[in-house]
């Protein structure tokens, strides 16, 4: 992870945008804006406080990764500088510190076809409100390789989006449940101008039956999903998840 002020986040989410339509298929960037964690690593004015990161992986030679990634760098220079080599499976665990057990969560996901400035602007100026010191907001680039396989070819589409945007709201309090459901339904309402459809429903919350429709609507996926349910499914055993429900329970055969 490269880890900046949060005054600096529109610039940098400008600069990761540029950079990112002409980068190798090997890199792999994703802005994020969280709060600073209190960790060693991190200096002591920015503990606490919202900040904008890079998180970056190279899947090829070090040498060449560290080319790659020099642009980025020159950005700033950053507070934190964390990228370095390290085995895929270290990178794999990367994560676990920031997503104990036990903590509540709520997420939202919505594919994006461009970054505009007006949707880095949006996205910044509500995430300055964020609710929890847990919570991350994270932009994963598509396009490249992920849009080569055909709408027709996967369940999961939109293949074609240029990013996917990421509100994982994280708390401990249950008496709190309003307030952070609140600000993350109000952060996708306000970035609603710059979605398209098609996303991945492993990364969203209480979407709802219409939404799940939605979500496999083209080239006729749902239809296909609910004739794989009536087959393997029928009773609907699988059902805790955002569901396909087979026809006798959606009401389709009527």
């Amino acid at each position: 992870m490269l880890l900046h002020p949060f005054s600096r986040a529109k610039e940098l989410l400008r600069v990761w945008r540029d950079y990112i339509e002409t980068a190798p298929d090997e890199l792999s960037v994703s802005p994020a804006i969280l709060t600073a964690p209190p960790a060693p690593f991190v200096p002591e004015h920015m503990k606490g406080q919202l900040a904008a990161g890079l998180i970056v992986c190279y899947a090829g030679s070090p040498q060449e990764g560290e080319e790659v990634v020099r642009h980025l760098k020159e950005f700033g220079p950053p507070e934190v500088d964390l990228v370095q080599p390290m085995p895929y499976t270290v990178v794999q665990t990367l994560i676990d510190p920031a997503n104990p057990p036990g903590r509540r969560n709520y997420w939202k996901a919505e594919n994006m076809n461009e970054l505009s400035e007006e949707a880095i602007d949006t996205l910044v100026d509500h995430t300055a409100t964020i609710t929890s010191p847990f919570s991350v907001i994270l932009i994963e680039p598509k396009g490249h390789t992920i849009s080569q396989v055909r709408e027709d070819e996967t369940a999961i589409g939109g293949r074609d989006a240029a990013h996917t945007l990421y509100a994982f709201s994280m708390w401990e309090n249950p008496s709190e449940d309003d307030t952070h459901i609140t600000w993350t339904r109000e952060l996708m309402e306000a970035m609603e101008p710059f979605i398209t459809p098609g996303v991945s429903l492993n990364f969203t919350s209480d979407q709802g039956q219409e939404r799940v429709k939605d979500f496999f609507g083209r080239d006729g996926k749902y239809d296909r999903l609910i004739a794989l349910r009536n087959k393997y499914d029928p009773n609907n055993l699988f059902r805790l998840n955002q569901n396909i429900r087979p026809v006798a329970q959606s009401g389709a055969a009527s």
